[in-house]
């Protein structure tokens, strides 16, 4: 029997996958109450550690139905096109 087992990533890494910043993921993972956070994610070391998230159960449940959508506003979508 094979397992595989899944890599947490960081912030940085999390923003690449979905294509945001690493402040939105942090910001997303820490509003409101925990069971209601738009991202998935735990800390390490408690209060002070760094984010991680796993990409499988982040994507999967963004997918979900009642997951909020993420209006992009124009003038970051004018930041990224100067940063490319």
């Amino acid at each position: 029997m094979t397992e595989t087992h899944e890599v947490a990533v960081n912030a940085v890494e999390m923003g690449r996958i979905l294509d945001v910043g690493p402040a939105t993921v942090k910001r997303r993972a820490t509003t409101g109450k925990p069971e209601r956070h738009e991202i998935p994610g735990f800390r390490t070391k408690g209060d002070t550690g760094h984010w991680r998230f796993y990409p499988s159960v982040v994507k999967a449940h963004l997918s979900a139905n009642d997951a909020p959508t993420w209006n992009v506003s124009a003038q970051s979508r004018g930041r990224r096109r100067r940063a490319a």
